[in-house]
């Protein structure tokens, strides 16, 4: 679903996205399983005994690198007005670089 070729054609994978992808990362059973309190990346970063340790626990986890400043900034900013860790869970889930693994 997500960039593999059909194999009828060499060479014929995709890194655009499309309805399906959309479909199943929106109503999709993944997004409960990775939010969920248990889930080892979410359990890890709740450990951690600050808000940006958490933050590039979750980057770590997710992208496999530390957040930029620009990005550790604005997840501070969107941490400080409500969001919470499982919903930043969901957001790194849903990047172009987490699923393409660029």
């Amino acid at each position: 679903m997500f960039g593999e070729s059909d194999r009828e054609i060499a060479d014929d994978s995709s890194r655009e996205g499309g309805i399906p992808q959309v479909l199943m990362l929106m109503n999709g059973n993944v997004q409960n399983v990775i939010s969920n309190k248990d889930a080892l990346a979410l359990k890890s970063a709740t450990l951690q005994p600050s808000r940006e340790k958490q933050i590039e626990s979750l980057y770590l986890s997710f992208l496999g690198r530390m957040p930029n400043a620009d990005e550790k900034t604005k997840v501070l900013n969107a941490l400080s007005q409500g969001m919470q860790l499982p919903e930043l869970t969901w957001v790194l889930f849903n990047t172009r670089e987490f699923i393409f693994v660029q």
